[in-house]
């Protein structure tokens, strides 16, 4: 397995057979993990994150083009006890309810708002509970190659020289990981839409939240639109209410603007979230070349941050002009209904959306004895990337129990 993160730890924790695992992991482990690594590390991304658990069939990625409903509904299910298990703070999905702004369109979730303070627990107690498993478990081991010598055998390389050769490979390292794309680079990989957008920071000291919060905590908002280049939708996503902070995140070079809140009881007054602009183009002229190289032109622009932003709200955001138009008209809209124009705002947030692949008929077994997990593959948030991972737990545990013809065959040691 490769990466520490939701969708590997809950494969991991759901295989029946958890003899002949192995987790490297580019970061740290939980424990050593510092607080200002966003991205690497035991728990993956969400590990410091809110430790939000949303669960609609609108959200979180993909997950309904790969099975469906009952068994979304099922995995799910599955993750949510999961956690329960490793906690002893009540799990239970908020009922959501709408709250309209004029010219915008919500699209309502569950939520558990779980927290960072106790998101962070339940991973210690996950990280003790694989301990206890006696589960070989390498820490600051980045992957940075894979190949494979025969029909039946993978090998995997690490930055200091390491090769693990092994049968089956999980690769669960991230949106933003470039190590699935680097292997499969042999394959046609389909980028359909890019999300590129800011991270809202905005006083709440007036309650002006409150109404949108009481309706969802993880409010989404979205209006459509279409430019010349572009078919557009633009939504808000990932709030963070009470002790709420930006994070920075820093992954390939590249600086990206993320929030989270801590769940200490604590209240510093900020409301955060992010406004992503899901961009589809028209034509060819606007690659994953393209969309990385804008991400460090707005790096190299946006060298002081926080900015604020003037009541007409007539700056630049993401730097494409037909595409700042329409987010300048949905921060108007929002405007109108509760003040965003005294707070101030972080650029890029940015998403990367994972390349779709031809998987023949299979789930998430791309090539032979080769998986991708959680976000990599097509899930954005904890609980769909970890009802992935269970997905994928069951998929191995058929695999790996099914009998093998050995007669004949040539066994070989493995590192």
């Amino acid at each position: 397995f490769i990466g520490a993160g939701p969708s590997n730890l809950s494969s991991i924790l759901n295989l029946k057979d958890k003899s002949g695992i192995l987790l490297i992991e580019k970061g740290k482990n939980i424990l050593e993990r510092p607080k200002n690594e966003v991205i690497y590390g035991f728990g993956g991304a969400g590990a410091f994150s809110d430790f939000k658990l949303s669960y609609g069939y609108s959200v979180g990625g993909s997950l309904l083009d790969h099975t469906d409903e009952k068994h979304f509904d099922e995995y799910v299910g599955k993750a949510l006890h999961q956690y329960q298990a490793f906690t002893n703070k009540p799990l239970i999905w908020s009922e959501p309810s709408i709250h309209d702004i004029g010219g915008l369109d919500m699209i309502t979730q569950k939520v558990i708002h779980v927290g960072t303070a106790e998101g962070y627990n339940i991973l210690c107690n996950i990280y003790d509970y694989l301990k206890k498993c006696n589960i070989p478990m390498m820490y600051d081991t980045e992957v940075v190659n894979i190949s494979r010598i025969d029909d039946n055998t993978l090998v995997v390389v690490t930055a200091d020289g390491q090769e693990i050769l092994t049968e089956n490979i999980v690769i669960g390292t991230g949106q933003k990981d470039k190590l699935a794309t680097q292997y499969f680079n042999h394959l046609e990989a389909k980028y359909n839409k890019f999300q590129l957008g800011i991270r809202a920071e905005i006083p709440n000291v007036d309650n002006r939240f409150a109404d949108i919060l009481a309706a969802n905590y993880d409010f989404k908002y979205f209006k459509r639109y279409e430019t010349e280049n572009f078919n557009i939708r633009i939504r808000t996503f990932c709030c963070n209410s009470g002790n709420a902070h930006v994070a920075t995140e820093k992954a390939n070079g590249l600086i990206s603007y993320n929030g989270h809140a801590i769940g200490d009881g604590q209240n510093n007054g900020l409301v955060n979230f992010g406004v992503i602009c899901e961009m589809a183009p028209k034509n060819d002229l606007f690659t994953q070349e393209t969309f990385l190289a804008q991400i460090a032109a707005l790096n190299k622009a946006m060298t002081q941050n926080p900015y604020d932003f003037k009541e007409d709200f007539k700056q630049v955001f993401i730097g494409i002009p037909e595409v700042d138009t329409c987010i300048t008209d949905f921060l108007t809209r929002f405007n109108k209904d509760c003040k965003l124009s005294d707070g101030h705002f972080y650029t890029p947030e940015y998403k990367n959306t994972s390349p779709s692949y031809d998987y023949h008929g299979t789930f998430n077994e791309l090539e032979p004895g080769i998986y991708l997990n959680g976000d990599i593959f097509c899930t954005r948030g904890i609980i769909t990337s970890s009802a992935c991972g269970i997905k994928t737990a069951d998929i191995l545990d058929k695999k790996l129990t099914r009998p093998k013809k050995t007669e004949g065959a040539v066994l070989k040691l493995r590192k």
